[in-house]
């Protein structure tokens, strides 16, 4: 699994992370919440090796983050940003072969079977149909799905993804928890999502982490988790618990 314990950070002179102890294992999906400025972002950087500067532990299998080559690492740990600005006029197919680097060798061509993967990536995030349209011709939200089709690609153990549902109209929104989900329990993945849709998390994630000035809170379920007190406390905001009538329970804020 992906593990951290008493993990900390320091940016500059102020602490971003205090003390965290964080995991995600393969064949779940866990939500990461908390309000702009909390830690959600700088916690997955720890986790995907761009922050190596920590104290305590931040390990994959057991091994230090911090200890792995660049290459290795990509090879385990696929990482969704919120965005990202392109040099140049790259294709859509083009983008999501990027996440073969870790794989291609000294040749440095794309072979069958990279395409073929990258294809069924763009299919499962409905972006096929936009393949050969120039990445800077896009939508937020084709953008967004885009960054998610080249992290399938890399075809890692772990993704890692970074408010994915930016950008994303209700169907899309829906259709990537959707997705997440089935990537956890049918290829036996281990999915962390920093969202801000607590609804979305409340329906879909298995584990929940609420982050607060630095300080993680939860790892249980979404039922324990975000309730109504939980939310007050971590994002100033009052809410009750609505419960249809096929069992689903939702937050509506007041």
């Amino acid at each position: 699994m992906i593990e951290t314990k008493n993990l900390s950070l320091t940016l500059g002179d102020k602490l971003i992370l205090k003390e965290m102890c964080f995991h995600l294992k393969r064949g779940e999906f866990v939500g990461i919440l908390g309000p702009n400025g909390s830690g959600k972002t700088s916690l997955l950087r720890v986790l995907s090796g761009i922050y190596p500067n920590y104290s305590g532990s931040a390990t994959l299998y057991l091994i230090p983050t911090k200890n792995l080559k660049p290459k290795g690492l990509a090879q385990m740990i696929a990482v969704v940003p919120q965005e990202e600005h392109f040099p140049f006029s790259y294709s859509a197919l083009e983008v999501v072969l990027m996440g073969r680097t870790p794989y291609v060798g000294f040749a440095g061509f794309d072979s069958a079977e990279d395409c073929e993967i990258a294809r069924l990536a763009m299919q499962q995030t409905d972006c096929w149909s936009f393949a050969t349209r120039p990445v800077d011709t896009l939508s937020g939200g084709e953008k967004q799905r885009l960054l998610i089709a080249r992290a399938l690609a890399q075809k890692t153990p772990f993704i890692l993804l970074d408010e994915p549902s930016t950008h994303l109209d209700l169907a899309h929104q829906q259709s990537t928890f959707t997705l997440l989900k089935r990537l956890a329990y049918e290829q036996n993945m281990g999915v962390a999502c920093i969202t801000h849709e607590i609804n979305l998390a409340h329906q879909y994630c298995d584990r929940i982490y609420l982050i607060k000035e630095g300080h993680l809170l939860g790892g249980d379920t979404p039922k324990s988790v975000l309730t109504v007190e939980k939310i007050k406390s971590v994002f100033g905001i009052s809410s009750q618990m609505v419960t249809t009538c096929d069992g689903k329970a939702y937050h509506v804020f007041l």
